[in-house]
């Protein structure tokens, strides 16, 4: 016999082991009531199986999912100092994991988000689930699983058995210093199917990663127009000094490894979807048998006299942003856009440079207020000019002067002239999706290409991201369009599940962030035409929750320094337990 992690799922008569999510998904782990007994302390007993199923199966997926290394048994704590629906944080060896009971069951899993290492018993739980205060990854807290983004790697799962009412662990000392558990994957191309992926981002990583997780033995390739794998992109604007490795998501030799081909440099310019081909710019072509696009956004240009001149930069890739790293600071520069990269740009030079100038589109007083409201858009104009940077608003770029081939100063609409020895241009993206053009897939005025809501553009065509606009599950269905980082990463597994011919919807609850001056505001939900606004805390002190209504019906939330709310707004939505306005205005008006 053989200890077995504690919950399965039961379909039937027979139990599904919580680990059967594999390589292997034609052989999953299936337990009837006659191969299995439970003992007086709650843990399930595997007995022999002698049937011919083999065990290899559930002996990689165990050696993969928990680690190998000295084994650690412990008494972590009383069995009632974990209540039902409650998380707890115990000392396990030389760590910490976590503890959670739901519907009776005590589980144990690590106690850090796989993302940046945020601790988990200070983010938000809710039936069985755990979600990141920081950036809102969201965590089956019985399996271990990552059921939502961002982040790649699911938690440790630990053996608990309760005796005589202490509440005893077990697991590998090697999970306490690698926290992050990769899921098992399948490695070979033993099948002729082609899954191309076109795109070198977080839901192109996510799909292919997908993909091999649930078994697929195709070839996969992924073809970036970039010269680097899959990196974590939201760094750039405020990490613009890392180097490029430091930020790959995984290594050319870990892909390599996992028989996921990538192609550098291949920038897609046109599909042909009779003959299944994607032609690239340089004059190669790749067939295949499914395709899943995700090529994000392309910096829009600015179009004024002299925007051609030297000194006039984007920020797009870890090279970009290295550049620019290593031009501006002691300079004179100038941004134009007031969008989240522009602002995380100037609060990160803000104590670099000489001078930093922000220019608007004179369409907004403020940043963010669209998105955010007036209120937390006057709080951020606030923060940056006390830090010496200088917001114009009201008057938009004219054109860009020059001396010698480089930029010297910028000319406003109004006639002002704000020296220049770099402009960095932030003024939105348009999506990265002219391969389409004339393909026969559905694209809006903007140039979305329009899926359904398992990300299907086309027969065997699926496309995610910042390219897409598609039905909101927690909105109605409403098609929007999101190019926020978590999103994508959702995409990428829907868009993989789906290639697969298991219909997989798209549902997830949208999450962003932004960090400025050290503070991070995050955000959950989706707040597009918004009409009311409920405050609680203080937002000129950057202590406060902002609830967005549309309708009557609660939409999102951003806050700062409100500890995990955004994430527990998030669980919330998830499962369509959305406060009303005159709750939420009952329970504000109570803390006050």
């Amino acid at each position: 016999t053989s200890f077995c992690c504690l919950s399965g799922t039961r379909c039937g008569n027979m139990l599904r082991h919580p680990c059967s999510e594999g390589p292997h998904n034609r052989a999953e782990v299936l337990l009837s009531t006659s191969e299995r007994t439970v003992n007086s302390s709650n843990i399930i007993i595997i007995n022999n199986i002698n049937n011919n199923r083999k065990q290899s199966h559930f002996q990689e997926t165990k050696k993969n999912r928990s680690s190998t290394g000295k084994m650690l048994e412990q008494e972590v704590c009383n069995e009632s100092d974990v209540s039902e629906g409650q998380m707890k944080q115990v000392e396990f060896g030389s760590g910490k994991i976590l503890l959670s009971k739901y519907n009776g069951q005590i589980s144990a899993v690590s106690g850090k988000c796989t993302h940046y290492g945020a601790p988990l018993i200070t983010g938000a739980y809710k039936d069985g689930k755990v979600r990141c205060p920081w950036h809102g990854a969201c965590f089956n807290a019985v399996t271990g699983d990552i059921e939502d983004f961002p982040g790649l790697d699911s938690l440790h799962k630990y053996e608990v058995a309760i005796k005589n009412g202490k509440v005893i662990v077990k697991g590998s000392e090697n999970t306490l210093k690698d926290f992050r558990c990769i899921k098992p994957m399948e490695d070979s191309c033993a099948t002729k199917e082609i899954f191309l992926i076109i795109g070198g981002g977080g839901a192109a990583i996510t799909c292919a990663e997908t993909l091999r997780q649930q078994g697929f033995t195709g070839k996969i390739i992924m073809a970036t127009s970039e010269n680097h794998v899959p990196y974590d992109r939201p760094k750039l604007s405020k990490m613009l000094n890392a180097e490029p490795s430091k930020l790959y998501l995984r290594t050319p030799e870990f892909l390599k490894e996992k028989n996921i081909e990538v192609l550098y440099g291949k920038k897609a310019m046109k599909v042909d979807l009779q003959d299944k081909t994607v032609v690239f710019e340089d004059g190669t072509s790749q067939k295949y048998t499914k395709l899943f696009t995700a090529t994000g956004g392309s910096p829009k240009l600015l179009n004024v006299p002299g925007s051609e001149l030297g000194g006039v930069l984007y920020l797009r890739t870890p090279d970009d942003a290295n550049q620019i790293d290593k031009l501006c600071p002691e300079k004179e520069i100038v941004i134009l856009g007031t969008g989240f990269i522009s602002m995380e740009l100037a609060a990160y030079f803000s104590s670099k440079c000489k001078s930093v100038t922000v220019i608007g589109s004179g369409r907004t007083k403020y940043p963010f207020e669209k998105l955010l409201g007036d209120r937390i858009g006057k709080m951020y104009y606030n923060q940056h000019t006390s830090k010496g940077v200088k917001l114009i608003m009201d008057s938009p770029v004219k054109e860009l002067v020059g001396e010698n081939g480089k930029v010297a100063g910028v000319v406003l609409s109004n006639g002002q002239t704000i020296k220049a020895d770099v402009v960095l241009v932030g003024i939105g993206v348009t999506p990265s999706t002219k391969y389409f053009n004339g393909a026969g897939v559905q694209m809006n005025s903007l140039g979305y290409v329009i899926v359904d809501k398992y990300l299907c553009a086309s027969s065997d065509v699926y496309c995610g991201g910042d390219i897409v606009s598609f039905p909101y599950h927690y909105g109605d269905n409403e098609m929007i369009n999101i190019g926020h980082w978590q999103l994508a990463s959702n995409h990428g597994r829907c868009a993989a599940m789906n290639m697969l011919g298991k219909e997989t919807p798209c549902v997830t609850v949208p999450f962003f962030w932004t960090q400025q001056y050290g503070k991070s505001l995050r955000y959950a939900g989706y707040a597009g035409g918004y009409d009311e606004i409920l405050y609680e805390g203080n937002v000129e002190e950057l202590t406060f929750a902002a609830y967005y209504f549309r309708k009557g019906k609660f939409v999102a939330i951003a806050c700062i320094n409100m500890g995990a709310k955004a994430s527990e707004m998030a669980l919330l939505i998830q499962d369509n337990q959305l406060p009303s306005m005159e709750d939420m205005k009952a329970k504000i008006t109570s803390k006050e």
